[in-house]
């Protein structure tokens, strides 16, 4: 185990080896800032560019993706707080407040700090322990995964403040109602009606947009018109049309 460990290290810390992993990173983290495009998709996205690689550098290159595509998702949860992946969404119960408060910057260097502390302890404990773990994983059978489901289904309670436990219980039974629709592991399509039909982490985005939009019209709304009685038609086409950039300089 101990020779494999440092023939992969040899193998990793070559120069073109480590620019592919540069390379991944920085691709990886501008697409996971996308709601939406996650690291499935940034992989799917630099597979054809791998072709051409030695093996090696090309798996290195497909990891520095995944880990930068798994980053950047925290930087759209803390800025707008639309997560660019799920395992994001954590990220914007803190960040996205702290955004709001005027500390952005140190929200996002705290994300980036835990980001490279997570992968590193992660990845040292995945190398030392993988042997063992694969004996567990190819012990798994539909009945530990269905176990496995129930299990992350009645957890919904401990993350559900105090009298919303019935709200969650709700959510969770919209989600599985939504995880129906589209493509199943098998490769059918359910209740698409012939169209596929995808559904992905942003779902988030529909309460950010909105309500972000609306708050701007908001201000444009009380700088045009105090008085809301008196709304003319200029007024609305001002409020309509220019953007709050216009309406700062017209004060």
């Amino acid at each position: 185990m101990l020779e494999g460990i440092l023939i992969g290290l040899n193998t990793a810390f070559t120069p073109i080896n480590l620019m592919m992993v540069l390379i991944g990173c920085f691709a990886g983290t501008f697409i996971g800032m996308l709601p939406g495009l996650g690291p499935v998709s940034a992989i799917a996205l630099m597979i054809p560019i791998t072709y051409g690689l030695d093996p090696a550098s090309g798996l290195i290159l497909i990891a520095g993706v995944y880990y930068g595509a798994v980053f950047g998702g925290s930087t759209s949860a803390i800025l707008i707080n639309a997560p660019g992946v799920s395992g994001a969404v954590a990220t914007a119960f803190d960040g996205y407040p702290m955004a709001q408060s005027g500390h952005a910057g140190k929200a996002l260097a705290i994300a980036a700090y835990s980001s490279f502390a997570g992968g590193t302890i992660g990845a040292v404990l995945l190398l030392l322990f993988v042997p063992f773990l694969a004996s567990i994983s190819l012990s798994f059978q539909s009945s530990e995964y269905f176990a496995l489901m129930v299990f992350g289904c009645t957890a919904v309670a401990a993350f559900s403040g105090e009298g919303q436990v019935l709200k969650a219980i709700l959510m969770t039974l919209v989600g599985l109602m939504l995880a129906t629709i589209g493509e199943d592991p098998s490769g059918a399509q359910r209740l698409t009606f012939g169209n596929p039909i995808c559904l992905m982490v942003s779902v988030f985005c529909c309460y950010p947009w909105p309500h972000l939009h609306l708050r701007r019209h908001c201000l444009l709304f009380s700088r045009v018109s105090p008085n809301p009685t008196r709304m003319n038609l200029n007024n609305w086409l001002r409020l309509t049309l220019i953007p709050e950039a216009d309406a700062k300089r017209g004060e």
